[in-house]
């Protein structure tokens, strides 16, 4: 019979001889060959909770049992397998699939009688209680710490965690007193940010330049300067369970900065910095008639301008200015007259869409902020732990760093998310307002709005001699002005419009309407 072993220790255990990793194979090893089984293979999880599905020698083993023809896995006792329910019985349903077994050595009582079946959801019940009981008890310290007005887990950048002398013990032997060293970085960081002449991104140059570094000696990303400029903690105040509560440290930074640099948070929609996207709006868009390659955009000195890259022939006369080609663009905007059947369905197919967007992007929100809630539910178990001194140092920052570096990813998951959403917000505005006047519109949208407007309307504009020779409509265009909801003016520029577009119908060959028709056709 094939057997594997599987051990796990959580921190708090690893000092007790009786329970260590060693003690736990060399008892599982002595079980199997009194049995005389093989041994296939060792699993270990070491510092890791019971509770935790993700272990990565749980992981394994499963995965194993999976691949190879294993009849038994052993483990000392139940409580090394598990100390979930879910987890328990989840995973020996999936190992029973694939034909295996769990035993545990101190446990020969746990068979497959109807008996043993029941004693093993007892033990598999009372595993999971005690955890869940030391959580409870570890919340309720966590919360009479912060009625003290003290937060009860690590001290957030600019502050320290330090032993309180005035104390010998109580809830109040641990505070957090200002670090000296980082503290004034992080009131310059509010102060700075609070005139309004900082993105996120110069900001977090400025302070690299002032000294401030990160762990590694490298510039602090733009995330985590957005993540400190939001911690109400450095008022002088924590955020304890989505309260804001009062708090006995010293604060970095008074509310009424804090409250001004929220205003310019939300102004510049969470940090997107939008100066440094490129400014080329026709970047992309714009063709060499000669070649057919595509522009590339410069700018030398204060002049900017467009030209063809090729070196397979002359680019004499070819190059042509940004400001000129622009200019170009926008009276290809001024020809183009939507009709009013089509404003009016404009509005309402835009209003349909944006309703549609915003109820995925508010309940992919949910979703993340509930996994975001049970990650710091999580951190502030850790937390308390490690002050407790049930916790080493490595296994706290380990752990601590994993958790860190989710609740990171998720905040910028939401930032991105509430990014999309504005941008939205702004694309239909904008696109209300085109049905109106199109070349009004365009030529007072920013950079990045008309970028999107050409890419729109416009699939390719073809130039030589620093003219236009031939614009080159998208599908999208092609089906309005088929449907004659579009009336397009003849440009003066080289050659005819409607001769040098291959007109397509409103439909591909198989009945699907072109991209982008769905929000302007109905």
């Amino acid at each position: 019979m094939n057997c594997v072993i599987y051990a796990r220790v959580s921190t708090d255990e690893q000092a007790n001889d009786k329970c260590s990793i060693p003690t736990q194979i060399s008892k599982c090893k002595a079980a199997i060959k009194e049995k005389g089984y093989s041994l296939l293979e060792t699993f270990q999880d070491e510092g890791r909770s019971g509770s935790d599905p993700k272990r990565p020698g749980l992981v394994n083993m499963v995965d194993y049992c999976q691949t190879k023809k294993v009849d038994k896995v052993f483990v000392l006792d139940t409580d090394r397998f598990a100390r979930d329910e879910n987890i328990h019985f989840g995973v020996k349903a999936i190992l029973w699939k694939h034909g295996t077994k769990v035993e545990a050595v101190n446990q020969p009582m746990l068979d497959d009688s109807v008996e043993g079946k029941f004693l093993d959801s007892i033990l598999a019940a009372v595993n999971a209680f005690y955890p869940k009981l030391t959580g409870r008890k570890t919340q309720m310290s966590m919360d009479e710490k912060v009625k003290l007005g003290w937060w009860p887990g690590p001290a957030a950048s600019g502050y320290k965690n330090i032993k309180n002398k005035k104390v010998e013990s109580g809830f109040e032997k641990n505070i957090i007193a200002e670090d000296n060293l980082v503290a004034p970085f992080i009131t310059k960081m509010f102060n700075l940010y609070a005139t309004g002449g900082y993105t996120i991104y110069t900001l977090s140059q400025k302070l690299y330049e002032e000294g401030l570094r990160n762990k590694n000696g490298r510039v602090v990303k733009a995330s985590e300067i957005h993540h400190r400029l939001r911690n109400v903690f450095y008022t002088g105040r924590m955020l304890y369970k989505g309260v804001v509560r009062p708090a006995k440290h010293k604060p970095l930074i008074n509310i009424k900065t804090f409250e001004k640099c929220q205003r310019i948070l939300d102004d510049h929609n969470n940090f997107a910095d939008r100066k440094r996207k490129h400014k080329f709006v026709l970047s992309g868009c714009i063709i060499c008639d000669i070649c057919g390659r595509v522009y590339t955009a410069e700018k030398q000195g204060e002049i900017a301008y467009y030209h063809c890259p090729s070196k397979n022939h002359s680019n004499r006369h070819q190059n042509i200015r940004t400001a000129e080609l622009e200019k170009f663009i926008e009276k290809l905007f001024k020809a183009i007259t939507l009709s009013s059947d089509l404003v009016i369905r404009i509005r309402e197919r835009a209003e349909y869409k944006l309703s549609d967007i915003h109820n995925n992007i508010d309940g992919q929100k949910r979703l993340l902020c509930l996994r975001k809630q049970q990650l710091e539910e999580r951190r502030r178990t850790l937390e308390i732990r490690y002050l407790d001194n049930k916790v080493n140092d490595d296994t706290y920052t380990r752990q601590s760093t994993e958790i860190s570096e989710d609740i990171k990813k998720i905040d910028e998951t939401l930032v991105k998310i509430n990014d999309h959403r504005e941008d939205n917000i702004k694309i239909f505005e904008r696109l209300v307002e085109l049905s109106h006047d199109l070349y009004t519109v365009y030529k007072n949208a920013s950079p990045d709005q008309r970028k999107y407007y050409v890419k729109l309307f416009w699939d390719e504009i073809r130039v030589k001699d620093r003219k236009i020779k031939k614009a080159v409509p998208t599908k999208m265009f092609r089906t309005l002005l088929n449907s004659k909801s579009v009336k397009f003016d003849e440009m003066p520029f080289s050659g005819s419009f409607r001769k040098n577009c291959d007109w397509l119908p409103g439909s591909d060959s198989n009945g699907r309407p072109y991209p982008y028709t769905d929000l302007l056709i109905t």
